[in-house]
């Protein structure tokens, strides 16, 4: 029989693939959830439920770090469940012994590890971007895209003009995704030796730029929530 290679590589590009459709809906989300609930008044509602404007901000950050991931990584594994199935059924049909073809060459453990591992990492990386997003739909009064990515890009232009450096841009792509553009050390799927290799600082650094902007959020909520 032909040695098959491992088949980790072809299960993980369509986990990738899953999870940019999480990022654009998770993106969607984020920009959208208090600023609709300003702008539908739905707000009162909330205010006259015995909840605190800390934990309205807070869960709906947890849905977009962890509940929204988990369902679509549980969907993922499911979709590679079926992969796998389909290719023990093409392969047992060229006389091969499933198992072995397919099967055999699949690290579950390692895939698994990679996958969910991976995000949870992801999730300390993304967490300001996620964060920023939360204050732009908390304090936008029309458009939250526009809020979001307006000040980014003005920031980014006035530092490029002004001193000739590149930190702003730097710093919104090390919390980025690596596949969408980002430099963090670490993405959606764990590699070698990534503990040797992740800038602590930006890590660090990003973490309390979302504490902040979590902050400024729910102050937001509080005393600032007509549209």
């Amino acid at each position: 029989m032909e040695e098959v290679g491992s088949l980790n590589p072809a299960l993980n590009v369509l986990h990738g693939m899953l999870l940019i459709t999480l990022i654009v809906a998770t993106v969607n989300y984020l920009l959208s959830c208090l600023y609709n609930d300003r702008k539908d008044r739905s707000i009162l509602f909330w205010k006259s439920m015995p909840v605190s404007e800390w934990e309205e901000v807070l869960v709906r950050l947890s849905v977009a770090l962890f509940v929204a991931p988990a369902m679509y990584i549980a969907v993922s594994l499911i979709l590679q469940m079926v992969f796998i199935l389909l290719a023990m059924v093409l392969v047992s049909q060229m006389n091969k012994d499933p198992f072995e073809a397919v099967l055999g060459n699949i690290e579950f453990g390692h895939l698994l590890v990679q996958q969910i591992g991976g995000w949870l990492l992801t999730a300390l990386w993304v967490v300001p971007v996620y964060a920023y997003l939360m204050l732009a739909s908390a304090f936008a009064k029309r458009s939250p895209f526009l809020t979001a990515v307006v000040p980014v890009i003005g920031m980014v232009i006035v530092e490029g003009l002004w001193l000739g450096t590149d930190y702003a841009v730097t710093a919104v792509k090390n919390h980025l995704p690596y596949f969408i553009g980002g430099e963090s050390s670490v993405g959606f799927h764990l590699h070698a030796g990534f503990w040797a290799n992740i800038d602590y600082l930006s890590l660090f650094l990003g973490l309390a730029f979302a504490a902040a902007a979590v902050v400024a959020s729910v102050y937001l909520r509080r005393y600032r929530f007509e549209i």
